[in-house]
């Protein structure tokens, strides 16, 4: 409060409830021609300040209490609520941005997972392909070699109906997958056995890597 530029006794804090009578009391006392209000926040930082001049010759003593009290507490009590708000909103934002981060660390790692397990089902759909087509070769593959060795064993393989005698009936089906192995590498020249000959050192230090490798021939 102020009269006439001289600075008088002020109020720096008062509990809510007892700020109306408080302030009256001072101006009814001090009898000031001006009154400033201040809102400051927490580290005595200005949020809000407004001026208001005095008639010297308004009934102070006998004014109502609410009449002044709803000129300041109503605008005090805007600020307050608005700056409530933002400390929300701003709360509520942090709380967004950690649930988005947690949410794209959880995305990743399904996505990862999930690729993990098309890379098993891939595997398994190509051991299963080219176990149809060993199948579906082996009828061909018996009239092709009937007159030789491997012909009646294919053909028992295949399922049909051969009288063609070999010298191995009673081959199962790894020993003749075998023996198939065998011919093919001897129709190769040197250096593709040589070539062969190092795939199958790689295989037999690591046979899971059969399965990668039928993978990679496939997708070509």
């Amino acid at each position: 409060m102020s009269k006439r530029g001289k600075r008088l006794n002020s109020i720096d804090r008062a509990a809510t409830e007892n700020f109306s009578k408080l302030l009256l009391d001072y101006v009814a006392s001090e009898d000031p021609d001006k009154l400033r209000v201040e809102l400051r926040g927490a580290q005595d930082e200005l949020l809000w300040s407004k001026t208001f001049n005095l008639e010297s010759d308004a009934p102070l003593a006998g004014a109502p209490a609410q009449e002044f009290k709803g000129l300041g507490e109503i605008e005090i009590t805007e600020m307050v609520h608005a700056k409530l708000q933002e400390i929300r909103r701003h709360e509520e934002l942090e709380e967004l941005r950690a649930l988005r981060d947690q949410l794209e660390d959880e995305n990743e790692a399904l996505h990862k997972q999930l690729g993990e397990l098309e890379e098993v089902v891939a595997a398994k759909k190509n051991i299963e392909y080219y176990s149809n087509i060993i199948g579906l070769a082996l009828p061909g593959l018996a009239k092709m070699l009937n007159k030789t060795a491997l012909g009646g064993t294919l053909g028992m393989l295949a399922g049909m109906d051969t009288e063609v005698q070999t010298e191995s009936p009673d081959k199962d089906q790894r020993d003749t997958i075998i023996d198939l192995a065998n011919e093919f590498m001897r129709e190769l020249d040197d250096a593709q056995l040589g070539q062969l000959y190092l795939v199958f050192i790689e295989l037999s230090n690591n046979p899971a890597l059969i399965s990668q490798l039928l993978s990679h021939l496939s997708s070509k």
